[in-house]
């Protein structure tokens, strides 16, 4: 641990250098410095603005590059919304725990199924939820099937299982 206690006063000490040197209206130069035990401070070893070997580079070596702003527009509606923003939107919309959210992203292919069968239910999002990834998708995992192919092909995509969660639910058929 006595490496980490001295990186952690090498920091302190630089912050309190910069602040120092920023104070009193100088710039802080880029340059590479090693912490000394015994003084309790950094101490310079060599430049990087002049040394080559850092290969250091001004910006005006560097081109310009601009992205139009039609372009940049074009690309965010192609991309959609970001998963993190999906997410969010489904936790709040469902009020399902982001753990449960993270849980239906996993199966991507299955959202628009969720979704179908929440809209085709009368039962809760967390209800459906439930059946369907926690019971169904357990049965179908230790199967190695697919969750998707199996609603798809035995469940006409969700559809004959939202009539199953709705009489169990309803206590029509016992589970």
């Amino acid at each position: 641990m006595l490496g980490i206690r001295f990186v952690e006063k090498a920091i302190e000490y630089e912050m309190r250098r910069h602040a120092d040197i920023l104070a009193s209206g100088e710039n802080v130069h880029s340059e590479t410095r090693r912490y000394d035990a015994a003084s309790d401070k950094t101490i310079s070893m060599r430049s990087k603005e002049d040394n080559l070997d850092y290969r250091f580079l001004v910006d005006a070596d560097l081109p310009i590059f601009q992205i139009n702003p039609l372009r940049i527009k074009a690309i965010r509606q192609r991309m959609g919304e970001i998963p993190f923003n999906q997410k969010l939107k489904m936790s709040k919309d469902f009020g399902l725990s982001i753990t449960d959210v993270q849980t239906i992203f996993l199966q991507r292919d299955t959202i628009p199924i969720f979704h179908d069968l929440v809209a085709s239910s009368n039962s809760s999002p967390s209800s459906v939820f439930r059946w369907l990834y926690q019971n169904l998708y357990g049965n179908v995992a230790k199967k190695d099937l697919e969750l998707n192919e199996v609603l798809r092909d035995h469940f006409e995509n969700g559809k004959k299982l939202s009539y199953i969660i709705d009489l169990v639910e309803n206590k029509k058929l016992l589970s």
